[in-house]
């Protein structure tokens, strides 16, 4: 599916070049082509002067800008195949002088994916699902940076995406007799276009790793679909031959500004304040029987501030810090006929997180920390317009859905070998009013067999896991890695006003 997935679980905050992104996650692997892609970085257990979204931590996807001397330039290609070719490739370009630094990036990822899967509800019926996805993706990325002076660098640039679907598949249902019941054709058009404006400047005082920094990111994202699906059996029924004419548009604004003191020797102060703004509309008209035409618009505005000291003593390092947050939510679900329905909410939390670091020797480290996160509902999982419906099957949002907060424990030990290192480790996770996948029966349906899937907040969820991962240098010029991982997961919760835990 495309999913990404870190120590057993999938929210993962994702970023690019450090910037959020209005693309989903499993959306943007598809999009960006991989000769595109510098490194990514990634955070298990961000520290308060990180935004506290994403469970699991933070992946970084950084993209390529070379920044040597004169005018440089590559060209990257790759082939990926599966059930089909897929194709990727990208160009980079730069030029550089004492002053200023231009640079661009151009990708491109062209291929089909084949899907498949199966719901198999014991003793009532069979549903049989694949689809094939014939995707474009074109990437684009200028900028420069300019170096005012030693003190002063002013940097800007603009991403350009544009990425094309064609998604055409075939839903088949057999009930418990393997009498064929329904066999449903469906088609997608999606054209999504998404732009991100970023500007920053950074001031470095006198003293080395005194700074001040100011940054503003813009993106925005348009994003048409056009659903069409029929049913060869049941060619009568409006319930199965229908179609949803869908725009979604959203848009994100973020503005921070970070502080750096390295007030002593030994010592580093962090402060920072920011606000973002997440604002979408979602527009769906359709001829479906039992469905309305309806728009949803879901706005939410966050205002932060964070405190992160660090400090040495020895052999020992202490890392401590807070962030406080005021979020507030406002969402109008409009429906013809039905009217109007109003979600507010306004949320006041505090971060706090800690990180100590012992090295009783040149060879041996001891690590310890501690973080809360939180993980707030995305547009799909809040918005109640009908995502896609199969004869049997509705998905849709949950707009009452709360934010799932995390308490993470991580306790590591890394000891230096001669040519690499060897870390052992363990983490704790402790989740409240955790955000899952729920399905419910349809009370609109007189024959008593749809069902609703949507997304509820569950009670209680733990995991936990141990983790060993090693890097050897077996000659000067091959390097080996090696990770294996070890985790569990508990989860408590009422679903369809039945208890269910599982694990």
């Amino acid at each position: 599916t495309g999913n990404i997935n870190l120590r057993g679980n999938e929210n993962v905050k994702v970023l690019v070049d450090g910037k959020p992104t209005n693309v989903p996650a499993s959306q943007l692997l598809k999009q960006l082509p991989s000769s595109s892609i510098k490194s990514v970085e990634l955070i298990t257990n961000p520290s308060a002067k990180y935004n506290p979204e994403g469970m699991s931590g933070i992946i970084n996807i950084i993209l390529n800008k070379n920044a040597n001397l004169g005018f440089n330039g590559s060209l990257n290609t790759g082939i990926e195949a599966g059930h089909y070719v897929r194709y990727n490739s990208s160009t980079n370009m730069n030029y550089k002088t004492g002053k200023i630094n231009f640079f661009g990036n151009y990708g491109l990822n062209v291929g089909k994916r084949y899907t498949f899967g199966f719901i198999n509800r014991t003793g009532i019926n069979y549903q049989d699902i694949n689809f094939i996805n014939d995707n474009e993706s074109h990437l684009f990325k200028i900028g420069a940076d300019l170096y005012l002076d030693d003190k002063n660098t002013l940097s800007f640039y603009t991403t350009q995406n544009w990425f094309k679907s064609n998604s055409n598949g075939s839903v088949k249902i057999t009930d418990s007799s393997e009498i064929i019941t329904n066999i449903s054709p469906n088609s997608q058009l999606s054209d999504s276009k998404n732009q991100t404006y970023n500007l920053n400047y950074k001031h470095d005082f006198d003293t080395e790793g005194h700074n001040i920094e100011f940054e503003a990111t813009f993106s925005k994202n348009k994003t048409p679909q056009f659903f069409l699906n029929n049913d060869l059996i049941q060619t009568n029924d409006g319930s199965l031959n229908y179609f949803n004419d869908i725009f979604n548009d959203r848009s994100n604004t973020l503005v921070n500004l970070d502080y750096t003191n390295p007030i002593s020797k030994n010592g580093k102060l962090e402060l920072g304040i920011e606000y973002r703004a997440n604002n979408s509309y979602n527009t769906n008209i359709t001829n479906q029987t039992g469905f309305n035409n309806s728009s949803f618009s879901y706005d939410r505005k966050i205002y932060s501030g964070c405190i992160n000291y660090g400090h040495q003593l020895g052999k020992l390092s202490v890392q401590l810090g807070s962030r406080i947050e005021q979020f507030n939510i406002k969402g109008i679900f409009k429906q013809e006929i039905l009217g109007n329905e109003t979600i507010t909410d306004d949320i006041f939390t505090i971060y706090p997180s800690a990180f100590f670091t012992y090295n009783p020797s040149d060879e041996n480290q001891f690590q310890l920390s501690y973080s809360k996160r939180v993980d707030r509902p995305n547009i799909q999982q809040v918005n109640p317009i009908r995502e896609w419906s199969t004869a049997l099957i509705t998905s849709v949002g949950n707009a009452q859905l709360l934010p799932q907060f995390t308490n993470s424990i991580e306790f590591n030990y890394t000891r230096k070998i001669k040519g690499g290192s060897i870390t052992i480790g363990s983490f704790y996770r402790n989740i409240d009013d955790v955000i899952s996948r729920a399905t419910f029966k349809d009370t609109s349906d007189p024959s008593n067999v749809r069902q609703i899937l949507t997304y509820q907040n569950f009670d209680d969820t733990n995991s936990y896991g141990l983790e060993l991962s090693s890097n050897y240098k077996i000659t000067k010029w091959w390097r080996t890695n090696a990770s294996m991982d070890i985790y569990a997961q508990t989860q408590f919760g009422t679903n369809d006003l039945n208890n269910v835990s599982s694990i």
